[in-house]
C-alpha cells in the first residue's frame, strides 16, 4: 500500500535521519528526549505531516515498524522505522526517485511546540 510522496535524494536524506547526535535541530523541543517505548507510542499506528530541511510531505509509521510516505511532488515509497532510547531510527526501500534506497540512520527524537523532532523534522500527528 503505498500512499506518501518524497522530495528528493538530499531530502530523502534528511528525513530518514543522517543527522545524528544530542538535540536534533529544531527549535521549541520542551520535554528533551523520549525512551523507546514513549517513541514507539506516539509514532506507531499514526500519521504525521513532516516539514524541515527544504521537504514536506506525509508520513504513516506502521505499528509493525513498516512506513509508507508521501513527499509533495515527487512520489511514493515504503520504509522501516524502529525506535531506540532519544532516537528515531529509519530505512526506506528502493523507489523511482531513491534507486538504491537508504540504510538505516538514527536521528535525536524529542517532544517539540507542535508535536516531535525527528532530527531537523518537525512532524505533526494528522492521524485525526
Amino acid at each position: 500500500m503505498r500512499i506518501l510522496k518524497v522530495a528528493s535524494t538530499a531530502a530523502m536524506l534528511a528525513l530518514a535521519g543522517c543527522t545524528t547526535g544530542g538535540g536534533g535541530g529544531v527549535s521549541g523541543t520542551d520535554s528533551g528526549a523520549m525512551d523507546a517505548g514513549e517513541i514507539s507510542s506516539a509514532l506507531g499506528g499514526k500519521t504525521f505531516a513532516y516539514e524541515g530541511g527544504g521537504m514536506k510531505g506525509t508520513i504513516i509509521y506502521a505499528a509493525d515498524g513498516s512506513s509508507l510516505y508521501t513527499e509533495d511532488g515527487k512520489g511514493n515509497g515504503t520504509g522501516k522505522w524502529r525506535a531506540k532510547d532519544g532516537q528515531l531510527c529509519q530505512s526506506f526501500d528502493p523507489a523511482d526517485f531513491l534507486p538504491s534506497g537508504r540504510s538505516e540512520t538514527c536521528a535525536s527524537f524529542a517532544r517539540s511546540a507542535n508535536g516531535y523532532a525527528a532530527g531537523p523534522i518537525r512532524l505533526t500527528d494528522i492521524s485525526g
